[in-house]
This record gives C-alpha cells, structure tokens and sequence, in this order.
C-alpha cells in the first residue's frame, strides 16, 4: 500500500472513535438545556431589575454558583468596590469620567450618599448616549463627543426584540446587554406626580425626590450600573434601538 494512501487509513482509524461520540451527541437536548440556561438568567435579571439592580456576568455567575444571594448583593458590591472602580476607570468608555467616579467614591467612602447619585447618573448618560450614536464599539470607542440624540428615552424599546429572530438569545451578551438597557427605561423615566423614593435620574436631578431615601445601596446599585454597562462595547446599538 502507498504511504498516503497507508496514513489516510490510520488517521480514518483513529478518527472514527470521534466521529461516532460526535454522532451519538444529542444536539437537540443541548440546545434545549442552553435555552433553559438561557431563559432562568434572564429571568433573574428581571427580578432584580425591579428594585434597580442591574447584574453583570460576574454576579449572575456567583447567583448561580450560590455563592450569594439577592440579600447579599449590597455587602457583596461594598466589598468589591474598591476593584469595580479600578476596572471601570481603566476602561476607555470611561475617559472622560475617570476622575469623578474615582471622587465619587471618596465621598461614597465617606457616607455622603446623597452627593454620589448624580455623578454617576452622569456618566451612565453619557457613555448610554455615545453608544446609541454608534461611538462604543468593540474595536472602536470615541467618547469625546457632545450627545446629540433627541427624545432618546422614546427610542430605545428593547422590549420590542424579545422575540426578534436578528437578536441571538442564545448569546450571553445580547441577554445582559438588553438588562442594560432596560435599567435606563426603569431610571430615565418620568417624574412621577408624587415624591420620588426609587432611582429616577430626572427626579434626582430637578429637585423633587425623597433625597432621604437615597441610601448606600441605592449608590452601590449606580456603581453596579456602570460595571454592567461595560458590555454595551460587545452590542451593536443598531440592533435594539430605534434608529
């Protein structure tokens, strides 16, 4: 026998034994436990969003893992803060605000909550804003730019691609970044007619709020914020915004 001929045998020998795992693999029952994966992570980011926690994927892992719990996210944050600021000044969505977050969190240190709210509202908008406009991307991020986008709030409707066949559920991505999203609908609405005592940026910032119902864990939720907004880079605006 010649030796290609010889050596194509062997290598059909040994990848045989792979190619039968490969058949006997169930693909449709994978896919179906990733889609029940998929759907009990979405369904804890929705939870916690309805008292403003907007989680990242390194926090939904430990929930997961059982490593916390919803009672322990604000001791959890606290404790870890010190490395969230670290991570998110270092990350050039974040150029123009690294120092007023890095100031922000002295005076979070020093137990003056009320002060900390807008600062990183701020930022939030800001980096929000810029991504809509197609300036936060992957490979491209340009954050020195006046936010120019009109009636933003009424823009952004991802509730609308749930069920959108160009959203991939399936990527993880996609999951958290729409929490994101969802999270500023739920901070950037309206003021309501009576006082104010969850986080609403509007309210906050023009004066009729119950600022004594600004507490440390409603900071730590704005500092959870700006973690997660870190995925916006991996998520192009375009396919959740009403462009």
């Amino acid at each position: 026998m010649r030796p290609v001929l010889e050596a194509q045998r062997k290598l059909a020998e040994q990848i045989q034994p792979i190619i039968e795992v490969y058949n006997n693999i169930d693909w449709d029952s994978i896919r179906e436990a990733i889609a029940e994966q998929i759907k009990e992570i979405e369904s804890i980011l929705i939870e916690h969003e309805k008292n403003f926690w907007c989680l990242d994927i390194d926090i939904m892992s430990n929930i997961l893992d059982g490593e916390i719990t919803t009672e322990d996210l604000t001791e959890y944050i606290d404790a870890n803060l010190e490395s969230y600021i670290a991570e998110i000044v270092q990350d050039p969505i974040y150029e123009l605000h690294a120092t007023l977050i890095e100031e922000t969190y002295e005076v979070y240190k020093g137990g003056f909550y009320k002060l900390c709210t807008m600062p990183l509202f701020a930022a939030f908008e800001h980096i929000f804003t810029l991504w809509y406009m197609g300036k936060i991307k992957k490979d491209e991020v340009s954050v020195n730019h006046k936010p120019n986008v009109k009636r933003l709030y009424h823009k952004i409707k991802p509730e609308n691609y749930n069920d959108d066949n160009d959203v991939e559920k399936e990527e993880l991505n996609t999951i958290f970044a729409l929490s994101v999203l969802r999270t500023y609908k739920n901070t950037f609405v309206r003021i309501p007619d009576d006082l104010c005592r969850n986080l609403n940026r509007n309210s906050i910032a023009h004066g009729y709020h119950d600022y004594d119902s600004i507490t440390k864990t409603e900071v730590l939720k704005l500092f959870q914020l700006l973690k997660s907004a870190l995925i916006l880079k991996s998520f192009d605006s375009n396919r959740v915004a009403e462009l």
